[in-house]
């Protein structure tokens, strides 16, 4: 769950410039993190189960992660969408003709656009489309970084779960020869 948490924080940082080199070890934390931490989990579902109990047992719990899978994105879908909403707010509140860096920006994006042979009006149209598209990216990566903050965040409270977990001990178990 330290390496789930420890990828989920660091791709919590990433700005629209971060590219496959910014994240390729945060997911690879990621996966090995996902990986050692289902086979303790099957291993404690199925333990006690005996016969057609695993058949159950393995339906049930495969229904069990699709569900949680399919409430899980749902939720962070919502997140995300209200998070975007927020962060465009507040970012396009600065970007306004009372703002000077605002006004030099976009004089400089006008002035690029008349370079190119644009009219006045289509240059200055153009310009606001290109400070609405990028406030529209960074809106949008201010707000994935907030879901993965907060998919860290979730596994850190449930992290106190993993306690109850206990694998059946003594002869309950089935000998390490019986499985293979």
């Amino acid at each position: 769950m330290v390496l789930f948490t420890y990828s989920m924080w660091a791709m919590g940082h990433l700005t629209s410039q971060s590219g496959e080199a910014d994240v390729r070890l945060a997911l690879i934390f990621r996966g090995v993190g996902l990986g050692m931490l289902f086979t303790p989990i099957n291993f404690v579902a199925f333990n006690s189960l005996k016969g057609p109990e695993i058949a159950q047992g393995a339906s049930m719990l495969n229904l069990t992660r699709q569900l949680g899978g399919s409430f899980g994105i749902a939720l962070i879908s919502t997140f995300i969408t209200k998070r975007i909403a927020l962060h465009y707010d507040v970012l396009a509140a600065n970007a306004s003709l009372g703002n000077p860096v605002f006004g030099d920006r976009l004089n400089q994006m006008t002035q690029l656009f008349l370079s190119k042979g644009y009219d006045a009006v289509s240059a200055s149209q153009a310009a606001l489309k290109l400070i609405g598209g990028t406030v529209t990216r960074e809106a949008t990566t201010m707000s994935y970084n907030d879901a993965f903050l907060l998919i860290g965040l979730s596994v850190v409270l449930a992290s106190p779960a993993i306690l109850l977990l206990r694998a059946k001990s003594g002869g309950g178990g089935a000998p390490a020869a019986d499985m293979h």
